[in-house]
């Protein structure tokens, strides 16, 4: 591929800001103007993650960092109660295993019908789109009732420096997470056998 192939120069990340790398690219392109069309710092998604009904703290992560935006990605999720009537979709930016390490994006709340654990669904999608606003959604598979939560950049999202330390504490705490995931992996595993040995015998 030559450059003389290449029909426009898109500038994504935050280093493409700063004036000595734009020159570098303009010249290297023989002066091609360069696109500033996307928001140079929400070009990726930095891990936007997802706790849905599951009430052991842990993260069930929808978009993976690094993922290229836009993107659109969704996950079904299951009530953890018996006759919950309410499924609290809390949605946090971060690596790490327990919801309380990450930052805390903002929550909405989707009805479910009353029925026994694991019978009502929710299908939650995660859509962000090329300027790095982040649409939540939610809806319960078998009524149809949704949900909706819109997230900013302005709203809450972590800084360059607050995502780079971020990523140092989840390196730093990583065996220490995987151990605690292990053992609500445990205690979960323990529990459904507690709850489906007591339905079958009544």
């Amino acid at each position: 591929m030559e450059k003389t192939d290449v029909n426009e120069v898109v500038l994504v990340g935050g280093s493409t800001r700063i004036p000595k790398v734009q020159e570098l690219l303009q010249e290297l392109f023989n002066g091609k103007d360069l696109s500033k069309r996307i928001h140079a710092d929400e070009a990726v998604a930095y891990g936007a993650s997802i706790l849905a009904a599951i009430s052991d703290g842990t993260m069930h992560v929808l978009v993976p960092r690094n993922t290229t935006m836009p993107t659109k990605k969704d996950g079904i999720f299951e009530t953890c109660r018996d006759n919950q009537c309410v499924t609290d979709v809390i949605v946090y930016q971060g690596e790490r295993v327990r919801a309380k390490d990450n930052n805390w994006l903002g929550t909405f709340s989707v009805a479910v019908p009353p029925a026994p654990k694991g019978q009502s669904k929710i299908n939650v999608i995660f859509q962000i789109d090329a300027n790095g606003i982040l649409n939540c959604s939610g809806e319960e598979l078998t009524t149809g009732l949704k949900k909706k939560m819109t997230v900013t950049n302005d709203k809450g999202r972590l800084s360059s420096q607050e995502i780079d330390k971020m990523l140092k504490d989840a390196e730093k705490y990583r065996l220490d997470d995987e151990q605690y995931k292990k053992k609500v992996t445990a205690r979960n595993a323990l529990e459904e056998y507690c709850w489906e040995s007591w339905w079958y015998s009544v």
